[in-house]
């Protein structure tokens, strides 16, 4: 017996169902039907596979419940007719199909819950906000997908095995999901890396268009997701803006299209500089920046960042960058000549304090060792007071907004595309601490903006103040 479902898919969902990826992403606006999506798809897989074994997560049980069995467009309604024609039944959180396909519902809350799924076979694995889990949890999931035990029949338009995630931007897993697939552009299928995973994924937009029995049912629903109050949760949420995380602390001043800019040869005479945060298992991270001064202001222009680096490997990165920034030249602007300068700028105090009873130096301190027998400049620790950080976040703030001294009223500081990509991807969702709202949090990766707040110390003299202890 065939049963038909009514499934009035868009063109966008229906493309996010049958893309020639294994993994797909299938996110932005909130209302554009990433989770009927979800269960679309598996129902359609399960029916054309027989055997097919599909896992469906959420971070807590309370909500896939809600999300997935309760309500309109939930699972139990889509299946009502399979149900009644004995082609499928419910048992609690398992849908099992009458050919031996099986839909699993799962939460995972905590990640030691991941040891549950260590010999699952999982053929389709799907994530309904997938922003709400770490790389980690993801990864470690996405490692149990393989096809045993089954027929893939060949006419069949998917690959399997396969991933299906849904979600608007924001959370935890926002710059995974960004950075793996968001970044390589919409409707662009790629393959990983092999330490990525090396299968095919592409990007599908989620758009409130996509849903038109949402619009059609609740006109309204626009004007509420308008009405949100803030900013950046409003681009988020009703316009699936990846570049920003709602309440994250430099959301609501960053525009891509305007803090992002074409590399150019540095005129000869604007200044180069560092700033740079201190790490070895943690990554260390140096910003390049210069500026304009006729304006004010500021780029940054290249970047380095790398872990487990020792403080030779360091200064050898540092010199190779340094020397590879073009200068402009007299004759041309397309006319470049080497760039002659030496190192100098702040780094990580940290990384020059005495180490042991040998009171031997820092790794600041090696580093600047390995910089003079080169002869290219040094680092000094940078000062640090209390409020030192906050007042770094509001520096940032202040150059994000547009310059009153440049002519066309651009941002005061803007960023080489492509030349320094931790900063640019992390600077616009680095969030809020929970304790002080005018700090950032130190628990997110805050590498980036550390080197820049240190860099922008050096520059600016009236930054510097008598050191009092503290952060």
């Amino acid at each position: 017996m065939s049963i038909s479902l009514d499934l009035n898919l868009h063109e966008a969902q229906s493309l996010a169902m049958t893309a020639p990826a294994e993994e797909v992403l299938y996110g932005g606006a909130a209302g554009g039907g990433k989770s009927h999506l979800i269960r679309t798809a598996m129902i359609t897989y399960c029916l054309a596979v027989p055997g097919l074994q599909c896992y469906l997560f959420r971070r807590t049980y309370p909500e896939l419940k809600m999300n997935h069995m309760e309500g309109a467009g939930s699972f139990p309604e889509m299946l009502q007719p399979l149900v009644e024609a004995k082609q499928c039944r419910i048992v609690d959180k398992d849908i099992m199909f009458a050919n031996g396909s099986r839909i699993k519902l799962r939460h995972l809350q905590h990640a030691r819950e991941l040891n549950i799924y260590q010999g699952a076979e999982i053929h389709c694995l799907c994530f309904d906000e997938a922003t709400h889990f770490t790389d980690a949890e993801y990864r470690y999931l996405r490692g149990r997908c393989r096809v045993v035990g089954i027929k893939i029949p060949k006419d069949l338009p998917w690959a399997f095995p396969r991933i299906l995630l849904g979600t608007n931007p924001g959370g935890k897993g926002h710059h995974w999901c960004k950075e793996g697939f968001v970044d390589h552009g919409p409707y662009r299928v790629h393959r990983a890396s092999k330490e990525d995973g090396g299968m095919r994924r592409v990007f599908i937009p989620a758009r409130l268009e996509d849903n038109p029995s949402l619009l059609e049912a609740d006109p309204t629903y626009v004007n509420r997701l308008e009405g949100l109050g803030d900013e950046t949760l409003v681009r988020a949420l009703k316009d699936g803006d990846w570049e920003v995380v709602a309440g994250a602390m430099f959301a609501a001043a960053w525009r891509r299209d305007l803090h992002i800019v074409e590399p150019f040869p540095i005129p000869p005479d604007w200044q180069i500089w560092q700033g740079g945060d201190d790490g070895f298992t943690a990554p260390s991270v140096i910003e390049w920046l210069t500026m304009d001064p006729k304006t004010g202001t500021y780029y940054v222009i290249r970047e380095l960042h790398g872990s487990k680096l020792d403080p030779d490997t360091l200064a050898d990165r540092l010199m190779e960058i340094q020397y590879s920034i073009p200068i402009r030249g007299k004759r041309l602007d397309s006319d470049t000549i080497p760039n002659e300068a030496k190192i100098q700028g702040n780094y990580d105090n940290s990384a020059f304090a005495e180490k042991g009873e040998s009171k031997k130096g820092g790794r600041g301190d090696q580093i600047n060792v390995a910089l003079a027998k080169e002869n290219m400049g040094r680092l000094r620790p940078v000062e640090k007071w209390q409020g030192s950080r906050v007042h770094g976040v509001q520096k940032i703030h202040n150059l994000l907004k547009p310059n009153k001294r440049d002519p066309a009223e651009m941002p005061g500081i803007r960023f080489f595309k492509g030349c320094c990509p931790i900063i640019v991807r992390t600077l616009p969702t680095l969030g809020r601490d929970a304790g002080n709202p005018e700090d950032v949090d130190t628990e997110e990766e805050d590498h980036a903006f550390d080197a820049l707040r240190y860099g922008l110390q050096w520059r600016e003299k009236k930054m510097k103040k008598t050191k009092v202890g503290g952060r």
